[in-house]
């Protein structure tokens, strides 16, 4: 899952071959590898590696707190990718999350079946290419041809395409970037033996986006395709905002219009997830001590978990 959980089980549909549509085999090149880089020579000034970016300046941790007065729990606002769990996870903190009664991440970290989510991700009839417009289908597969096979991008739901499509434009605008914090989180978790719980399985987190109608995800690969400039400016954008702490500003960029007209019914589908979430998170909190990791995108903004949180009459404070 991105190349965390959700993308890992992505990357299965490419790795197994399928009877209807298996692994292509790609012919060598026959151009030369390029050379290796020169040795420095005795004396020469060798360039240092470049310095990791500094912490976030306001770590996205809230304590949230019932009316009942149980113990505060705590959510933990992560990002995709690009800033890594030591950087976002300010390190004076780490005994709430050590002594946390129970740490909730958003997708299980076990590895899913295959055969589950090839079936997850199938196109039932037909071709992918058959459903994006030509111009962008070639746009498409032209820049994944190097690390998604075009024969696996036919025979998957289009919302495949799309978010491999994205995560190949997070890393060409995030050179070096760090392992997913999301990743690093639940091994910092799972290496002090403490207890983890999930919302959902990567399998059903597939099964859910296929509820969606192809031709939404189509019309957002499409406008990923027809706007790069956009694009672009908005994952650096959330990128550069996670690093400053800017909570507005994130929240900003989660509420795109433009999303919401194209693909109205992802946008009721995650809503109906968030409020799924909510109730267990309601109980968790009654009792105290949680601790909840979960990605920036359903925590912030207008309809977010914090918000309904607040809505529903818990006090929320950000933690430095």
């Amino acid at each position: 899952m991105k190349p965390s959980f959700r993308w890992f089980a992505l990357a299965l549909l490419a790795a197994c071959a399928s009877p209807s549509h298996p692994v292509p085999v790609y012919e060598a090149s026959d151009e030369p590898p390029p050379p290796p880089p020169p040795e420095p020579t005795e004396g020469a000034e060798v360039t240092p590696p470049p310095r990791p970016v500094e912490a976030v300046r306001e770590p996205f941790l809230y304590a949230v707190r019932s009316a009942e007065g149980a113990p505060p729990s705590l959510i933990f606002a992560t990002l995709t990718s690009g800033v890594s769990f030591d950087q976002a996870f300010p390190a004076h903190r780490l005994d709430l999350l050590d002594q946390a009664r129970v740490v909730y991440v958003a997708l299980d970290p076990t590895t899913p079946e295959p055969e589950a989510v090839q079936r997850a991700l199938q196109l039932r009839r037909g071709s992918a290419a058959d459903l994006f417009p030509a111009r962008v289908w070639h746009a498409l597969t032209e820049e994944l041809r190097l690390v998604t096979p075009v024969e696996q991008l036919r025979g998957a739901r289009p919302f495949y395409s799309v978010m491999a499509l994205e995560r190949a434009r997070r890393e060409g605008l995030e050179q070096d970037a760090p392992e997913p914090m999301e990743t690093t989180f639940v091994r910092y978790v799972i290496e002090r033996g403490r207890e983890l719980q999930s919302f959902d399985t990567v399998v059903a987190d597939l099964q859910l986006l296929g509820t969606v109608p192809d031709s939404q995800f189509v019309a957002l690969g499409t406008r990923m395709v027809d706007d790069r400039q956009g694009t672009d400016h908005r994952l650096t954008a959330m990128r550069q905002a996670y690093l400053d702490g800017d909570e507005l500003q994130i929240s900003q960029l989660l509420d795109d219009p433009e999303v919401r007209r194209l693909a109205p019914a992802l946008v009721r589908t995650l809503a109906r997830r968030r409020a799924e979430w909510l109730t267990k998170m309601r109980r968790e909190i009654e009792q105290g001590t949680a601790f909840f990791a979960l990605d920036v995108a359903h925590v912030l903004g207008n309809e977010g978990l914090l918000a309904k949180l607040r809505e529903a009459g818990f006090t929320v404070e950000r933690l430095e």
